[in-house]
């Protein structure tokens, strides 16, 4: 059992010295479970939280520049979308997104089912 706890600890502890999106919003060792939700669900939720998205990445694979929002001219990312974009702003009200992204796509159901219909409402569903 002192093994485990201090592997355990030593993981946490490099995990929470990480500098990734998904720290942003995971920041323990925790698992997350994602009950009830269809496999193309789980892949849109678990792209948003680590960053990498076709609409957000592709730019990459197409040698381009990234995109730009065009309401806010700022670039285009998951955080932006979520938290910050003007253009969907009355519709994440209407969803009760958090301005946080570590709350808007933590663990719990009731985030999960906001962030996924607010992304098919916005029709970015299908582009994650």
């Amino acid at each position: 059992m002192f093994k485990k706890n201090c592997i355990y600890h030593e993981w946490h502890k490099m995990w929470t010295n990480q500098s990734t999106k998904l720290n942003q919003i995971k920041n323990n060792i925790q698992t997350w479970h994602n009950p009830g939700l269809k496999r193309k669900e789980e892949t849109i939720l678990n792209r948003l939280r680590i960053g990498h998205t076709f609409i957000t990445y592709k730019h990459l694979m197409e040698k381009n520049d990234p995109p730009i929002c065009e309401m806010c001219r700022v670039v285009y990312t998951v955080k932006h979308i979520i938290t910050e974009c003007q253009k969907y702003e009355d519709t994440r009200k209407k969803h009760q997104i958090s301005q946080q992204i570590g709350e808007a796509l933590g663990p719990d159901t009731q985030s999960i089912t906001k962030i996924l219909q607010f992304i098919k409402e916005i029709q970015l569903y299908n582009l994650i």
